[in-house]
């Protein structure tokens, strides 16, 4: 899901910066698209119909790019002027999942949450450099733009983020080490609109009622949710992705690969069984993640969801869990070949999210 990936240079380059970029996103799974728009002067950036003008062939080339990947909601790595432009493409209702801002000079206090809660974009990063004067200096020749790219924006909301580079300048971010610790991480995570997690949610709900017929439990016991790596590769749920989970600190749960049940799956990419003795043995959780856990918790299925793009990867990690009545592994067997197929079926779900 959403493998495409654009990205877009600033003014008086032709951003060979990207071109370096690209082989890392092919190597991380990505499909990427190096935008060029040509050399931009000083002067242009200064006149409002050629702003206007490159506002207008984004727009245009996100219409190729997203025709050619079948993509409907592309990631989109900008700098400078670049940032500019994206920006104004969601003032003009374009959808992004990531978009991943360095150097940029889009003011301080735009408008995020609004974009955010809308579902407009999934999540933002912004990289700023505290050397870096020209996100400051843009706004003596155009006056909507900031100086996010020096300090960070100033609005507030779960899924922006910003990290700043004390000794970064405008066009220190591009370099491999960067690419890979810090932009690829970020694109990998995976957050999924409100308006767009109804399939996702619909096999939750499904395939909690027919494991709780084929054990003869009540519905209101069996869970289930989806567990997939953050930025540091610690798994995590999102937002919306539960069914019959109600406790809000149960939900910010994370798991590092090879521990817990869920850990285990992911690690292995093989379905893992856990069920509550006296505890939890080998799949216990550390302490603070292990007190956010119910404790009427008696058994977890952890099946991973293979990634249909990538042989061999998983998306993330689907689990089903019941509370209260204790079971075995024998008694959990029946239903481990249905929560395979459900893996299967959540892969397609998320491969039609891009």
């Amino acid at each position: 899901m959403f493998r495409c990936v654009m990205s877009l240079h600033g003014i008086r380059t032709r951003g060979v910066w990207q071109k370096d970029l690209v082989p890392v996103l092919a190597r991380a799974g990505f499909i990427p698209y190096a935008l060029d728009y040509g050399t931009f002067s000083t002067f242009s950036f200064a006149s409002g119909r050629a702003r206007e003008n490159k506002l207008k062939w984004l727009i245009e080339e996100y219409g190729h790019v997203t025709a050619d990947a079948e993509s409907r909601r592309p990631s989109i790595i900008a700098h400078s002027f670049g940032t500019y432009l994206v920006k104004g493409a969601i003032d003009h209702g374009l959808r992004f999942d990531k978009v991943i801002f360095a150097g940029s000079i889009v003011a301080s206090d735009f408008g995020w949450p609004r974009v955010l809660e809308s579902g407009q974009v999934n999540l933002v990063r912004n990289d700023f450099g505290a050397l870096d004067p020209w996100p400051r200096m843009s706004r003596w020749l155009v006056h909507d733009s900031g100086n996010s790219g020096t300090s960070g924006f100033t609005t507030n909301h779960p899924r922006l983020f910003g990290k700043s580079f004390p000794a970064y300048r405008h066009s220190d971010y591009f370099h491999r080490t960067h690419f890979e610790r810090e932009w690829i991480p970020t694109l990998m995570r995976v957050v999924v609109a409100q308006d767009e997690r109804w399939e996702l949610t619909n096999l939750l709900d499904v395939t909690c009622q027919v494991v709780a017929t084929r054990l003869n439990i009540g519905q209101q016991l069996v869970r289930s949710n989806i567990f997939v790596p953050d930025e540091a590769r610690r798994l995590r749920i999102p937002d919306g992705l539960t069914h019959n989970m109600w406790n809000a600190a149960e939900q910010t749960v994370t798991i590092m690969p090879g521990t817990g049940c869920c850990g285990v799956a992911f690690e292995r990419r093989e379905q893992t069984v856990a069920v509550m003795r006296a505890d939890w043995g080998k799949h216990t959780l550390p302490g603070t993640e292990l007190a956010k856990v119910d404790p009427r918790l008696k058994w977890i299925v952890s099946t991973p969801i293979p990634d249909p793009d990538i042989a061999g990867a998983v998306l993330g990690v689907f689990n089903v869990d019941g509370l209260v009545q204790s079971k075995t592994q024998d008694d959990l067997e029946p239903i481990l070949d249905d929560l395979l197929v459900a893996a299967q079926l959540l892969a397609v779900s998320f491969n039609r999210l891009k």
